[in-house]
């Protein structure tokens, strides 16, 4: 898990695959970042 923040918006993010995304928006998770070159890894985004 990752968590950021953006100004006064906080935001965690769980490891995950693109092919996931019915069961990520289920749990609330609708925007996906890849990492570096891997189109199908990434981390799930969610605004807390």
């Amino acid at each position: 898990m990752i968590i950021g923040r953006d100004g006064r918006s906080l935001y965690i993010g769980v490891p995950g695959k693109d092919n996931e995304r019915n069961y990520a928006e289920l749990n609330g998770f609708y925007e996906f970042f890849t990492v570096k070159n891997l189109n199908c890894a990434g981390y799930w985004i969610k605004a807390i």
